[in-house]
């Protein structure tokens, strides 16, 4: 399995805080089948400003770390990127990453209690540059919630949807749970993200979330979302 959205990083976010808790939460992906993740920590201007530079330095370290304890998993180095509009600039200079090194996809996040004025204007400027935004956690942003109308028009315009695996087997509350599920039966999920940041409360449920799927609609939709990160990881259209 591929995980394309993770905190797996320790010391620059909200994610592990040391590399033996880093190590517990790696240990956990191996266990239920994880092979690859792109390690995504927070990119917020005023908080967890982790530059392109910081993060693949990181995990470099990271990725061996993992070999040195025979944990078979490849990481490679993103970033989950606070909106803030000037996200093509940032790319353009290679203080931000695409999901992989030249991707056309890239990993975005809104704050949770509001879409941005200039979200539109960002993503028009990101699609006209050939990038192909990747919204984490729609289903958790409140005016999403209240009105999924909103992402829709977004990805009417070529943007992409991820939901966390979490909110499939409600580990995020309810109406996390219910817009993710809306977003499942009018098909409008492109991939399924864990967003892990820890073994407790923030795990990855990856796998519990492919069962629950398949439960719903057959083994066949499975298979499309693990394609679907495959060709993200691959940078190949969706």
């Amino acid at each position: 399995m591929i995980d394309i959205h993770n905190h797996l990083l320790y010391g620059l976010d909200d994610g592990p805080l040391d590399a033996e808790s880093m190590l517990e939460l790696a240990r956990e992906a191996e266990k239920i089948g994880i092979t690859d993740i792109v390690v995504t920590p927070h990119y917020i201007e005023h908080r967890f400003k982790n530059s392109a530079s910081i993060v693949k330095e990181r995990t470099d370290e990271v990725q061996a770390l993992l070999n040195d304890n025979k944990i078979d998993i490849k990481i490679y180095p993103s970033q989950e990127i606070h909106m803030f509009g000037k996200e093509l600039e940032g790319l353009q200079s290679g203080e931000l990453l695409p999901i992989t090194q030249g991707s056309k996809y890239v990993l975005i996040e809104f704050p949770f209690f509001s879409v941005p004025d200039f979200a539109e204007e960002t993503f028009d400027k990101l699609f006209n540059a050939g990038y192909r935004p990747l919204l984490a956690h729609p289903e958790r942003i409140i005016p999403i919630q209240d009105n999924p109308e909103i992402l829709y028009d977004l990805i009417d315009r070529g943007a992409l949807c991820q939901v966390t695996a979490g909110s499939l087997v409600d580990r995020y509350g309810p109406d996390a749970k219910r817009v993710a599920d809306e977003l499942l039966k009018k098909d409008a999920i492109h991939i399924i993200g864990s967003d892990a940041h820890n073994t407790s409360n923030r795990n990855f449920h990856i796998r519990e979330a492919y069962e629950y799927i398949e439960q719903q609609f057959g083994e066949e939709k499975v298979i499309q979302f693990k394609e679907n990160a495959r060709k993200i990881l691959e940078n190949e259209d969706i």
